[in-house]
């Protein structure tokens, strides 16, 4: 009977293991997913950044071309 009991038990443990192991590389996935979804924003956020610092040099210097031909 005890060998009945321990071989429940390793089943037991193994079917947990497994679990845990399925577990993690699902929450592994879920951050490798929510990391690329993160990069991905903040090249987007980097890009409008870039092309705002531009769009305000570009008016700077508009203004500085309409105020030169003003003098």
């Amino acid at each position: 009977m005890e060998g009945a009991a321990a071989s429940i038990e390793v089943t037991d443990s193994m079917a947990l293991e497994d679990d845990v192991a399925e577990t993690w590389g699902r929450m592994k996935r879920e951050i490798a997913e929510k990391d690329a979804a993160l990069a991905e924003m903040d090249a987007i956020i980097e890009r409008q950044r870039t092309e705002r610092a531009a769009e305000e040099r570009i008016a700077e210097l508009e203004r500085r071309l309409a105020s030169s031909s003003r003098d």
